[in-house]
């Protein structure tokens, strides 16, 4: 079983990657950061099984050729939509092009992955809009988007050197990230900020 990512934020590639590799050894994945440096992957005899296919707000007209020239080479190969947004005009965008599934970035990884899964067997995946966070956050001083990479990063298990090389930083750049995180977010250690980024939808 192959998974080709397309999306030009490399971090969010590879978590899906991790998401998939934990759930199944034997799936493998391919990763280009655009539409057209994805169509070398698709025009050999080793084409993938399913899209993943990531779509900015802009970047959706060139995104969905990708599934327009799939038809043209009478190629039946699934596309899911990850998309920035959740909003019913993205969705429906995606229907009329043809996808066979849409979902948010800022899903769960337990709902990515039944919707991969969904896709992958033969099934249509649309998700719902969700404009609240899993629950009700209050006191907490809103984190920026690095901090929310590092939050990540953590709950991927990775270490403050892992981190930081992974967002091309220093390890006391991390560090700073991190104590300022835990500041913002109430909490005084690692676990408990992947706690509640997973409760509060941060992650």
């Amino acid at each position: 079983m192959k998974v080709l990512i397309i999306d030009d934020h490399r971090l969010f590639a590879d978590g899906i990657r991790t998401l998939l590799k934990e759930h199944d050894k034997n799936i493998s994945t391919e990763y280009a950061d655009n539409v057209f440096s994805s169509y070398e992957r698709i025009n050999n005899n080793n084409s993938p099984n399913l899209i993943l296919l990531g779509i900015n707000d802009n970047a959706k007209a060139n995104s969905y050729d990708l599934i327009r020239r799939l038809s043209q080479l009478n190629l039946k190969i699934p596309v899911m939509v990850i998309s920035v947004t959740d909003s019913p005009s993205a969705a429906g965008m995606a229907i009329e092009n043809n996808a066979s599934g849409f979902i948010s970035k800022n899903c769960s990884r337990k709902t990515m992955l039944d919707a991969i899964l969904s896709v992958l067997n033969g099934d249509m995946y649309i998700s719902k809009p969700n404009h609240q966070p899993v629950k009700e956050i209050q006191h907490v001083d809103k984190i920026t988007t690095r901090q929310q990479e590092v939050l990540y990063l953590l709950s991927q298990g990775l270490l403050n050197k892992q981190i930081a090389y992974e967002l091309d930083i220093s390890a006391n750049t991390v560090k700073v990230h991190l104590n300022d995180l835990f500041r913002r977010l109430h909490v005084s250690n690692r676990t408990a900020a992947v706690k509640y980024g997973q409760d509060y939808g941060l992650i």
